[in-house]
């Protein structure tokens, strides 16, 4: 608009000069022709533009992803969207994640809270998961990397606090939808994901819920070695594992929140909210251990060296798995906020329940077998058995 403006100012200069007799229908047009544009505020800007002043006004460390930030990106869950902030890193479960750590601390040492309030984790008591909480439930993540009084104990390495959705964030009715579908590269296998969120508010009045579903499934290949070398510097083959897997995982989520703002009274805020979480780990697993070593030591003898060999004799181990993991969080709050004089208080009153299953029952065998090996390529070895044949020369 000031570009337009500038080139319009010129042009009356240069009328001005051509012909003074028209500068009074000149000024008539420039003033029919001039518009007034207001520029307001889009939610996006709004909201990163809090999640800026936040991080500067707070007395500590801290990093805070705004809920249109997270939306741009493909996770699924906060693990994801917690590891691409500076200092924070994540632990992977078949690629996905799952846990986070403060600057390379143990996992254990983080804390998490929705709201303020804090939750337990789910994991071995206490232990947060992060892959069980969808990204819709989030209206910002404040990652504190420098540990206040006011933060629970049980915060050693960081404290992540979880701020949920307000139905003021937005004016009126207001719907969001989200769905994704793909394939990954790990594995293969599907994934998608569906969110969904509505909300109301009036002036004193506000209501939203929200509902999550995502899904993967892969099967990918594991093989890990024990070797070592000889004086020759060739290989000595000890071990070769091998292991299958196929998984399907997946995550829900739903909750709400009813909150009042009332006009008049001590009460400033009053609000109630209920948010419950699930993971589902279904996960078979096929393993076959292959311990040249133990075979050639059973036998009284040496291992071949090479990056190929044979051996009379190998110790195979077999485990088989098909089992199912759970996990899951029930968290409810009631909350007001008022003044009494000079006082501003905040009360919670919050109810949790985190519970963790696990059904794994696991075939296991031990057997025998003559086996040869192939390691010129570590990325793909090849193993070969055959029927264990003993002579007269073989020990007892």
């Amino acid at each position: 608009m000031r570009i337009k403006s500038l080139k319009l100012n010129l042009l009356m200069a240069g009328a001005l000069i051509a012909a003074p007799g028209m500068v009074a229908q000149t000024t008539d047009d420039t003033e029919a022709r001039q518009q007034t544009v207001i520029v307001t505020g889009s939610p996006i800007r709004d909201s990163q533009q809090a999640a800026i002043d936040a991080k500067r006004n707070a007395d500590n460390v801290v990093d805070i992803i705004a809920a249109d930030t997270i939306g741009r990106f493909p996770d699924q869950n906060l693990a994801d969207s917690l590891g691409r902030l500076p200092g924070i890193a994540i632990e992977r479960d078949q690629g996905q994640a799952r846990f986070i750590n403060f600057r390379g601390a143990p996992f254990r040492y983080t804390a998490i809270a929705f709201d303020g309030v804090q939750v337990p984790g789910a994991e071995n008591g206490r232990t947060p998961r992060f892959d069980s909480f969808p990204s819709v439930i989030t209206s910002s993540v404040e990652a504190n990397k420098a540990i206040t009084p006011d933060m629970p104990g049980e915060a050693v390495a960081g404290f992540v606090n979880i701020r949920t959705f307000s139905p003021f964030d937005r004016q009126g009715l207001g719907v969001s939808l989200e769905a994704g579908y793909g394939e990954q590269e790990l594995g293969g296998g599907p994934v998608s994901k569906l969110n969904g969120r509505i909300s109301w508010s009036s002036d004193q009045l506000g209501l939203v819920a929200f509902a999550s579903k995502n899904r993967r499934e892969q099967v990918t290949d594991n093989r890990e070695y024990d070797l070592s070398f000889n004086t020759n510097g060739d290989y000595l083959v000890s071990q070769l594992d091998f292991r299958s897997y196929f998984v399907n995982r997946e995550d829900n989520a739903w909750g709400g929140k009813i909150e009042l703002r009332p006009s008049e009274g001590p009460f400033s805020r009053l609000f109630a909210t209920t948010l419950y979480t699930d993971f589902i780990d279904e996960e078979e697993r096929t393993q076959f251990v292959f311990q040249f070593g133990a075979g050639a030591a059973a036998r009284r003898g040496t291992l071949t060296p090479g990056e190929t060999g044979y051996e009379p004799l190998v110790i195979v181990r077999r485990l088989l798995q098909d089992g199912e993991y759970d996990n899951s969080t029930f968290t409810n709050t009631l909350g007001a906020e008022l003044e009494l004089g000079a006082w501003a208080l905040d009360a919670r009153l919050n109810y949790t329940e985190t519970e963790n299953n696990t059904f794994l029952p696991i075939p296991f065998s031990v057997g025998t077998a003559a086996g040869s090996y192939d390691i010129t390529d570590l990325n793909d070895p090849l193993v070969n058995v055959f029927a264990t044949v003993h002579t007269d020369t073989d020990p007892p």
